[in-house]
């Protein structure tokens, strides 16, 4: 156990307040609070789960995760020092390839560590992983708001959320539903790690297979433009296959409350468009004067106008466990097929929205929304109708999987409606988090929107 007040808090923040996982909209940092700092390897060099308390200056509390590494202040350390605490320096862990081999170790073969204040469990999968034959190294997967991925040996990935709210992650409870199913499109669950006690109970990372890829759908979908967009075509087709067979999945389990498709109430599809049309509203009145915006600058009432004209009422069909943010950027190809990753759930979103059953067009819509990002990231280079044909390729590939079974009543024709909804909700949805998140982005999804508004109804449905 490593005795929480001995961290410097102080030194801490300023560690916390320089990471792109600290959710930067709630404002700067004023304190940190270590409430408990459990110890999973007591021989050196140490490892420690630190429950960090995070206030920032808007008056908001979050709880962090940050996995810290002692060492003596003359040993070489993998990463910069944070913070030195009884007579050791503490660093980063996950950049640290002993330390992460210890953590993924406890993981795969299971048990618990109990400290004053709290539990840390490990839960391997079924299947046995054989770590003695995994390589060592370790090299870092991307920047994430909301996690830290690495890689152990070419084999296995570690995700370690760091932000963390009370109850099982989706990521945890979706895949390790799939990986009990068989679904191959994904990297099989090898295990997770959780805490439980007075602070929190909270899902604190999982351990997954890696599976070796040679990019994701937004990279392969802008290479392949200017070169072959007809290959892309093929593989959009696949896409949808593997979509439809996902939500075939998922919703497999009658007698799993977490997972048995739903029928939705009378009122759901009213209250879909009503909180739409709040969010439009929400989203218009807070767009900033920039030249970037210019082109959906007073447009709310035409954004409305779309809505009404495409709200009526419809099937919703049973609601069930979806990804949730199925970008192409979600979804990796492997040179034949597609492995579907980050099963989070929509960034800015709680938990328990997160958890929430939904249509299964849901995923359809946003993988639409994110062709049409692509073609506005392309311009010029994007071919005559490609966006149409995308769509064309990939709806097709997915009502050809969910047709025979049901899940979406009325089919593709049957589902206009539906999905055109959905369409400009996630529309509305990807502006706001670009205006939030990626400055880089707004141009994209101020195009995509534009493009949205001045297309025919017919194309968007």
């Amino acid at each position: 156990m490593i005795d929480a007040a001995a961290l410097g808090e102080a030194a801490l923040g300023d560690y916390l307040a320089a990471q792109p996982w600290l959710d930067s909209r709630a404002g700067a940092v004023l304190h940190t609070r270590v409430l408990d700092a459990p110890l999973l390897r007591s021989e050196p060099p140490l490892l420690a789960v630190a429950l960090v308390d995070v206030g920032f200056e808007r008056g908001t509390h979050e709880l962090y995760q940050v996995l810290l590494g002692f060492r003596g202040p003359d040993e070489e350390r993998p990463g910069a020092a944070i913070v030195p605490a009884e007579g050791l320096v503490a660093y980063e862990a996950v950049r640290d390839p002993e330390l992460v081999r210890e953590l993924v170790g406890l993981v795969v073969r299971g048990g618990s560590v109990h400290a004053d204040g709290s539990a840390v469990d490990f839960a391997p999968a079924s299947g046995r992983v054989e770590l003695e034959a995994v390589p060592g190294e370790l090299r870092s997967l991307g920047k994430a708001r909301r996690h830290t991925v690495v890689v152990l040996g070419e084999r296995l990935i570690l995700k370690v959320y760091r932000r963390l709210e009370a109850g099982i992650n989706p990521e945890l409870e979706v895949v390790r539903f799939l990986t009990e199913r068989g679904f191959p499109n994904i990297g099989p669950l090898a295990g997770s790690y959780a805490c439980s006690g007075r602070f929190v109970d909270a899902t604190l990372g999982i351990v997954q297979q890696f599976v070796p890829a040679e990019s994701d759908g937004w990279a392969r979908a802008l290479a392949s433009l200017p070169e072959d967009p007809e290959a892309f075509l093929g593989d959009l087709a696949r896409l949808g296959e593997v979509a439809a067979a996902m939500h075939v999945a998922l919703a497999s389990a009658p007698g799993d409350p977490a997972f048995a498709p739903e029928e939705p109430s009378a009122e759901s599809f009213a209250l879909l468009t009503a909180t739409l049309d709040e969010r439009i509203e929400q989203l218009f009145q807070s767009l900033p004067a920039a030249d970037t915006l210019a082109g959906i600058a007073g447009r709310a009432e035409e954004v409305r106008d779309r809505l009404r004209l495409v709200s009526r009422m419809v099937d919703v069909g049973p609601l069930i466990r979806v990804h949730g943010d199925l970008s192409l950027v979600k979804v990796l190809w492997t040179g034949s097929d597609w492995v579907v990753v980050d099963f989070e759930g929509e960034p800015g979103r709680s938990l328990v929205e997160r958890r929430q059953k939904q249509p299964p067009l849901r995923d359809v819509a946003i993988v639409l929304r994110s062709l049409a990002d692509v073609a506005s990231a392309a311009g010029a280079q994007a071919p005559p109708a490609w966006e149409a044909r995308a769509r064309d390729a990939f709806l097709s590939g997915y009502f050809a999987g969910v047709e025979p079974t049901g899940l979406v009543p009325g089919g593709r024709a049957g589902t206009e409606s539906l999905l055109a909804v959905l369409e400009l909700d996630q529309a509305v949805t990807s502006l706001r988090r670009a205006l939030e998140d990626d400055g880089d982005r707004v141009p994209i999804a101020v195009a995509s929107l534009e493009r949205l508004l001045e297309s025919p109804l017919t194309a968007v449905r």
